[in-house]
């Protein structure tokens, strides 16, 4: 927020407004809200925003100047108070941009880019709920058959609907509604529509209804008609209920930044940045669409293309006219504080408070804060591969498999002993370290886990203290795989 004799004027205020002896007679306070826009928009597709300091020159000096912004990093601070007429000498008065009520994660694209079968996550509470729908409608069946024809009659109504297609019908609004309020911001208008359409399609192949899809997943952009983008957004804006009927129809919004200035959705529970922002500035107001209201935590999920993890070059000029980069060139020309947030920091939120500069007020401990995936070990940040295709699990030799199965019974064995051994249990329960399950499945693909993002893909989901231990059965794991391939060369100690 900058306060004192200067301030700038709000697009929504209608600067076109001409300027008369009346209009300097009746002004008391000029007001700019998201101020951030006019360095993001001004220096790029809207010239005007960048020419408020004009429009200050013109009204007396007598009126107050006021600019407002939750995101203003130093650099953009100093470029919008010129850009906005502020003298030197204003006044900033800052408040921090913490928001401990969301969690922040940042996960590598596994798939295609244009699939979009990385959102597939979004919808996974469907299909569970379209299968309790159909198997309680099998069971009403099978129950008025029962009562009608006996235990026979009810066995066979069971077997003829055992095949069926599994769908929810009328209850298919009810099966969405168990998807959080949830906005994804994507750039790109074409980007938006790809994503309506595949996450609609994704619906319908769990088992809902068309219209239920077409309710549920909704575009937000600039070149909507006004009519359309008020009743999208007054439908989602209302509160979930118990009943369906009162909660909005409305569960996943595919938006630019037109979602956003001037709406406000207290219950936003998820928002997804697809891809890289324009800024940081930008990441960050789209994060804040998550958990608005008074008492509700959100998460904000960090889609990144795989192409932007790995070493960049430092200080390389930018090359606008250069058609062709390759993937280190591109990871150098990424706009300001995106590659280190994505690559350096060891806690999400707080690199980005130290990004807007509040290195001496960041309210993070300098240990792990529980409220990111870095810090809670969540995080798969590798990509899948060059192309972005999901890792393939491989099936390892026996000799390999073997090997590494000893050496991962021993490494949990050892680790038992270390964490149990101050505890009233007498035994080591080595299992719960690894699960016997989780150890097979990882000494069975061993030669394919070569990262942490293989080791999640190995487990699928079997071992509860892969965060934990993660990185040293992955070490474990690659070190039995090494010493293996050497003794069958005949090259081992």
């Amino acid at each position: 927020m900058l306060l004192g004799p200067e301030i700038a004027l709000s697009q929504r205020f209608k600067t076109e407004v001409l300027y008369d002896q009346a209009f300097q007679d009746h002004i008391v306070l000029v007001v700019l809200d998201e101020l951030h826009v006019v360095s993001q928009w001004g220096l790029r597709w809207r010239a005007s925003y960048s020419q408020l300091a004009i429009l200050r020159g013109i009204i007396d000096r007598s009126v107050p100047w006021l600019g407002c912004s939750a995101t203003l990093d130093p650099v953009t601070l100093a470029e919008v108070r010129d850009l906005s007429g502020f003298n030197p000498s204003v006044h900033i008065q800052r408040t921090s941009i913490d928001r401990p009520d969301i969690t922040f994660a940042i996960q590598a694209i596994q798939h295609t880019m244009n699939s979009f079968r990385d959102l597939e996550f979004l919808l996974k509470t469907v299909q569970p709920a379209v299968e309790q729908v159909s198997q309680k409608r099998r069971e009403n069946i099978a129950r008025e058959a029962l009562n009608d024809g006996g235990i026979i009659a009810a066995q066979e109504v069971f077997i003829t609907t055992r095949h069926q297609r599994i769908g929810a019908g009328p209850e298919s609004r009810a099966c969405c509604k168990t998807i959080p309020k949830t906005i994804v911001y994507v750039d790109k208008i074409q980007q938006i529509m790809k994503v309506v359409r595949v996450l609609r399609t994704m619906l319908i192949q769990a088992g809902c209804s068309k219209k239920a899809a077409l309710d549920a997943i909704q575009a937000y952009h600039a070149e909507l008609a006004e009519w359309d983008k008020r009743r999208i957004s007054t439908e989602f804006e209302k509160p979930d209920k118990e009943s369906v009927s009162d909660s909005s129809k409305h569960r996943v919004i595919v938006a630019t930044d037109a979602m956003g200035m001037g709406i406000n959705n207290p219950d936003v529970r998820l928002v997804v940045q697809w891809g890289i922002p324009q800024s940081m500035d930008a990441l960050m107001q789209r994060a804040g669409r998550a958990a608005r209201g008074r008492g509700i935590c959100g998460k904000f999920v960090w889609l990144v293309p795989p192409w932007c993890f790995g070493e960049r070059i430092e200080h390389m000029p930018l090359q606008t006219a250069k058609k062709h980069m390759t993937h280190r060139e591109r990871r150098s020309v990424l706009p300001r504080g995106i590659w280190e947030i994505i690559n350096h920091s060891d806690c999400i939120p707080r690199g980005i408070l130290e990004f807007f500069g509040e290195h001496t007020t960041c309210t993070r401990p300098a240990e792990a804060c529980g409220n990111c995936s870095r810090c809670t070990g969540d995080e798969v940040k590798a990509p899948a591969s060059k192309a972005g295709r999901p890792i393939k699990i491989v099936q390892s030799p026996k000799h390999i498999t073997e090997a590494v199965k000893l050496a991962l019974v021993r490494w949990r064995e050892a680790k038992a002993v270390d964490v149990f051994s101050s505890s009233f249990i007498t035994t080591t329960p080595a299992e719960l370290i690894l699960p016997d399950k989780a150890l097979t499945m990882i000494s069975r693909a061993a030669k394919s886990v070569t990262s942490i993002s293989a080791l999640v893909h190995a487990v699928n989901g079997e071992w509860g203290h892969l965060a934990l231990y993660g990185k040293e059965v992955l070490e474990v794991t690659q070190e039995a795989c090494i010493q293996q391939s050497l003794q069958k060369l005949n090259l081992g100690r």
